[in-house]
């Protein structure tokens, strides 16, 4: 449950039906008064800070965070092959056919480069009969959209969920406070 400081300034009392929350707020003060009411609330309960004072933890569950989301978006890819290339369609931006763009994308690959005047996937997708989104292996960010066309022609899209944020005394959440907000990025 996600509390305002000023909720809880009025009614400490209504955060007792849960295990886990969050609140903010602007008030520096208000916030650590209510993690010292908490901590004298529950002295017999373990109290787990994630943020400074274990690193690991808080990596660990950033991994457990992003493999919920990456589970999620897979679930949701593999279940309807339409929603997902209408979506690919529209949240990639591919470049329409006979539509004049005044760019071209220009590739870093291996100390060479690539450059496309057109879109492969833009091409492929209308074609695609069956996608299998799946997790990289020993991956904590990286999975893959497989999109198969007639059984045989096989386009795999490379794709990342991640944060940019790590712990830092300013934004004390970092990548936690991300929660499924993590951004999305289609590599190729």
């Amino acid at each position: 449950m996600i509390f305002k400081s000023y909720i809880l300034e009025q009614s400490f009392q209504s955060i007792n039906n849960y295990k886990l929350f969050l609140f903010y707020g602007e008030n520096q003060g208000l916030k650590k008064e209510f993690k010292e009411r908490l901590k004298i609330q529950n002295k017999d309960q373990e109290t787990l800070n994630l943020f400074q004072d274990d690193p690991a933890k808080f990596e660990a569950l950033y991994v457990k965070m992003n493999l919920v989301c990456r589970n999620k978006l897979i679930s949701m890819i593999n279940g309807n092959i339409n929603a997902t290339k209408q979506w690919i369609e529209e949240e990639f931006r591919l470049e329409k056919k006979n539509v004049e763009v005044p760019m071209i994308l220009v590739k870093a690959i291996r100390g060479g480069i690539q450059s496309y005047a057109d879109d492969p996937l833009r091409d492929f997708l209308p074609v695609a009969t069956s996608i299998n989104a799946y997790l990289k292996k020993g991956s904590v960010q990286e999975w893959f959209i497989d999109l198969k066309a007639n059984g045989r022609s096989t386009m795999t899209l490379t794709m990342t969920i991640r944060s940019d944020s790590e712990y830092r005394a300013a934004k004390q959440k970092g990548k936690l406070g991300a929660y499924t907000m993590l951004k999305l990025l289609y590599r190729g």
